[in-house]
């Protein structure tokens, strides 16, 4: 991996980041902003050990459903 690559590489990146942004993200506002806090609060819950799906978990918010062990509880809480 050469300079230039990585000079090129970053000016990729930071070129194609605006383009990659949600369309129409105001008639959607709410569902974004409800799925970025579920996948936000399942993937930090898995990194400290919640052992669990994420369809499941995901399942659990969306319905809110009980808890029924502690990984579900650490998600949940998070949450």
């Amino acid at each position: 991996m050469t300079d230039d690559i990585q000079k090129n590489i970053y000016e990729i990146d930071s070129k194609i980041r605006g383009s990659l942004e949600v369309k129409n993200i105001d008639d959607n506002k709410d569902r974004y902003t409800i799925r970025s806090l579920i996948d936000e609060a399942i993937s930090s819950s898995q990194m400290e050990g919640a052992a669990t799906t994420r369809k499941v978990a995901r399942d659990m918010l969306k319905y809110e459903k009980t808890p029924k062990d502690h990984s579900q509880k650490m998600i949940y809480n998070n949450y």
